[in-house]
């Protein structure tokens, strides 16, 4: 913690819940809180408030915060890493440190496939619902259908594009409201890492 200002891990602490519920709770917007280079930050002079007037408890005083629907059926999940980020305009590096953990439904990051995310930066993908700072799924995986959408590393840099196959050439497409993005035409010399299972806005 620094200067009062907590991560959602130590948010989760102070209020004896787990990561998924805080998620949820931000997803609601109950609870206060900002963001910082697209992390959740919170003040703590804002989080002791917060408990006391939800739920009568003295300022500075841990709180205990149900889990909601945590029952035999409740829906199970799996940590899936976010590893950096990859463009939706020009290809830049992808960054292979693990920034934070989230917790995914199994019915989306089904098993026993590997899943990770990225953030994605630019307007390439924006008619395709990927946005300037949405997270992305992706499906680990090192072919592609024509029509998927993948993250495709090129030259040691990630995009993430349409991938059409037409013989000896491959056209990651953007599929964008801006003219300036265009096609990019290769041969076989890139790789895929994987296929978008779903954008996961506002986190």
């Amino acid at each position: 913690m620094t200067q009062d200002i907590m991560t959602i891990e130590e948010v989760a602490g102070y209020l004896k819940a787990s990561i998924t519920t805080v998620y949820r709770m931000l997803k609601a917007k109950q609870v206060p809180a900002f963001k910082v280079r697209n992390q959740w930050r919170f003040k703590k002079e804002d989080l002791d408030l917060w408990v006391k007037n939800h739920t009568g408890a003295e300022k500075g005083a841990a709180v205990f915060v149900a889990e909601p629907f945590v029952d035999a059926d409740s829906e199970q999940t799996v940590e899936v890493p976010v590893v950096g980020r990859a463009a939706c305009g020009m290809p830049m590096l992808a960054e292979e440190n693990i920034e934070q953990m989230i917790p995914v439904s199994k019915k989306i990051a089904s098993p026993p496939y590997k899943y990770y995310m990225l953030r994605a930066k630019g307007d390439s993908m924006n008619e395709a619902g990927i946005n300037d700072g949405d997270l992305v799924l992706v499906r680990q995986q090192s072919t592609a259908r024509h029509g998927d959408i993948v993250v495709a590393l090129i030259d040691d840099e990630a995009t993430i594009k349409e991938y059409n196959s037409t013989g000896s050439a491959v056209v990651l497409k953007p599929h964008s409201t801006n003219p300036a993005h265009r096609p990019i035409i290769l041969m076989r010399d890139f790789m895929v890492q994987g296929v978008v299972v779903t954008t996961i806005a506002g986190i």
